[in-house]
């Protein structure tokens, strides 16, 4: 069987995309509304490509004894077996039980900017561990 199709283009299609999507974030005037677009744009890709029981958006999450994050850009969370605890207009608090992953969304990465200088709030202890 002949096949005219490539797996390796058809990713390099969707990287391009992406990539176009984040360099037209990057052009917005005002800096909440770059970091709100680039924020959507991984959660828009995450969501098409997550199976439905999870689910990725923005907002913040709550352990057990009450204690918030600050708003973390990209919560990876099991929307199947765990409800929100709150939602309005926006502002989304998801329960720390729920949560597979998180991370932030930057519009750029330099020596000065690396993962090192990026302390979770997990790791700090301010935020409680669910095992």
């Amino acid at each position: 069987m002949t096949s005219d199709w490539s797996l390796a283009a058809l990713f390099a299609d969707f990287h391009d995309k992406i990539e176009r999507e984040l360099a037209t974030a990057r052009r917005l005037g005002h800096p909440t509304e770059k970091g709100d677009a680039s924020e959507q744009v991984w959660n828009d890709v995450l969501n098409h490509y997550l199976p439905h029981r999870y689910e990725s958006r923005k907002g913040f999450v709550v352990d057990s004894r009450g204690a918030f994050s600050q708003q973390i850009d990209v919560i990876i969370h099991d929307r199947q077996y765990s409800p929100f605890v709150f939602s309005f207009k926006g502002t989304d608090v998801v329960p720390a039980e729920s949560v597979y992953a998180v991370f932030e969304a930057k519009q750029e990465l330099t020596v000065t900017c690396s993962p090192d200088c990026y302390q979770s709030e997990v790791e700090s202890g301010s935020f409680m561990m669910v095992d």
